[in-house]
């Protein structure tokens, strides 16, 4: 409902609204709130060090949740659209994001398999830590496919900027978010066994 409420504040207000202070401190608290929310229905308070595990298990979900909106934000409205103006400030913007929220992913989620899966033998023996190694080779071909979506960036941003979005020169940062996306939906699937999961086992 506090959710609802800030965005339709939002749509209301449009570009103004999301500039006032009032509506981005609304905006976090819904955000901390739906974030550790969700993160309570896991497995991070059950290790060694539960407070860790919380902290770690928020940087997570922060991360996932840059990283997988702003790819829907790329896929679904700005390379459709392909507007030059567009390209030249989201791209290198998600770029950067995406990086960050990347490596707060990683880092948060080597601190929660040690909080939950607590050794080697359980990481390879039980179901939950095979998942978890599933999650994280699939993880590693989103990452490469994210890695490809960079390069466009770096080498290829400012001709397709230049040429106006031309769609054979955007085609190929298309391509590779979709891929980025696709996979992304993967993890999210395998991430939804874990959560159902029991660690011993």
């Amino acid at each position: 409902m506090l959710a609802a409420v800030v965005l339709g504040a939002l749509l209301q207000g449009g570009a103004r609204t999301s500039r006032s202070p009032g509506w981005r401190v609304g905006a976090l608290a819904v955000t901390f709130g739906l974030l550790r929310t969700t993160g309570m229905t896991g497995h991070s308070s059950e290790g060694p060090e539960p407070t860790w595990g919380a902290v770690a298990d928020f940087v997570h979900l922060l991360g996932a949740s840059l990283w997988i909106g702003g790819l829907a934000v790329l896929a679904l409205a700005v390379l459709p659209r392909r507007r030059a103006s567009e390209l030249a400030v989201v791209v290198p913007g998600y770029s950067r994001l995406a990086a960050v929220s990347v490596t707060g992913i990683v880092g948060a989620g080597l601190v929660l398999a040690w909080q939950v899966v607590g050794s080697y033998d359980a990481l390879l023996h039980t179901s939950y830590g095979q998942l978890l190694l599933l999650k994280t080779g699939v993880l590693g071909a989103v990452l490469l496919a994210a890695f490809a979506s960079r390069q466009w960036v770096r080498t290829r941003l400012d001709l397709a900027v230049l040429l106006r979005g031309d769609a054979a020169t955007v085609r190929p940062f298309g391509y590779s978010v979709a891929a980025e996306t696709g996979l992304v939906l993967v993890v999210l699937a395998v991430t939804s066994l874990l959560v159902t999961a029991d660690p011993g086992r």
